[in-house]
């Protein structure tokens, strides 16, 4: 079952700092509410002192995942989840922690590309299980359905934004890698889809 996490202990971020780990935004550039994934990402890029320690990575297409899960890297991913009628008690803006298994088996998403979050874990798996990392976790903020596509963040998103954030950190502190390799650490990459 999904956890909602609270934000990491403000005296723990310098140990946070030091930790490894592939930080991967998803979401679309003009997509209103969600772009929240890259709002994430990008909010992180400005809080850590020394974010050669934290890969942090956008993407607009799920699909680019089945590569970018290919570390030994805890990977975490950042995407808008639509609320819907069947979860009365889940609130637009509330940020919560899903394990691969709540996400490959149990999580509906929305999404407007040819292929999802939970179909591109199971891909990777399925193409290359012995370089798919063996940690993914997946923080979800919840948005409601758009009826509109395009503009910024909605105000109760925008104000999600730095939760979601403490909630990465956390994980990072939670599940460390130090020892991990990847792409080259130390930079912020647009993936653009072609």
């Amino acid at each position: 079952m999904p956890v909602v996490l609270g934000p990491p202990d403000r005296s723990a971020r310098g140990e946070i700092q030091s930790l490894t780990a592939r930080i991967i935004g998803i979401g679309g550039y003009f997509a209103g509410d969600d772009a929240v994934g890259l709002a994430v990402v990008r909010h992180l890029g400005t809080r850590i002192d020394r974010p050669h320690q934290l890969e942090l990575l956008e993407t607009t297409d799920p699909g680019r995942l089945v590569d970018l899960l290919a570390t030994d890297c805890l990977v975490v991913l950042i995407d808008a989840v639509a609320v819907d009628a069947e979860q009365p008690d889940v609130q637009a803006g509330s940020v919560t922690v899903f394990s691969e298994t709540d996400v490959t088996r149990e999580m509906h998403f929305l999404s407007s590309h040819t292929i999802t979050v939970p179909q591109a874990i199971q891909l990777a798996r399925t193409l290359d299980p012995e370089n798919t990392t063996a940690r993914i976790v997946f923080v979800g903020i919840a948005i409601d359905v758009p009826v509109v596509v395009g503009g910024d963040l909605s105000p109760v998103i925008a104000a999600a934004v730095p939760v979601a954030s403490d909630v990465v950190l956390q994980l990072v502190e939670r599940y460390p890698s130090p020892a991990c390799t990847g792409s080259p650490a130390g930079h912020t990459a647009n993936l653009l889809s072609p």
